[in-house]
């Protein structure tokens, strides 16, 4: 049996495809951080709205939350600089994003 294949951001490139993608879904799209801000691990959320040039990227850990609005390329920073962590995620069965470029191409 042929196992899935699993998207893993490796360049720039891949980044942009994921933003893209995040937009395009109108989902969330969500991973878990082990040490947020110096405190317990949280979850960071992306949001966009495909109608808006905008993003929502929320970050939470216990006791406090931050929110930023991000534009496409400011998105794109993002997801590289945090790539270790949206890899894992996107590593992980469970996550309703495993798989999901496999399933688009």
């Amino acid at each position: 049996m042929k196992k899935p294949a699993i998207f893993q951001i490796r360049s720039k490139k891949d980044a942009r495809l994921l933003a893209g993608e995040i937009r395009r879904s109108d989902r969330e799209f969500y991973y878990y951080v082990p040490l947020l801000g110096g405190m317990d691990g949280g979850f960071i959320s992306i949001r966009c709205n495909h109608h808006s040039t905008l993003c929502e990227v929320y970050s939470s850990a216990p006791g406090c939350g931050n929110m930023e609005s991000r534009h496409n390329a400011e998105l794109v920073e993002h997801l590289w600089k945090e790539r270790k962590y949206i890899n894992s995620e996107l590593r992980k069965t469970e996550s309703e994003w495993f798989g999901f470029f496999a399933e688009k191409r």
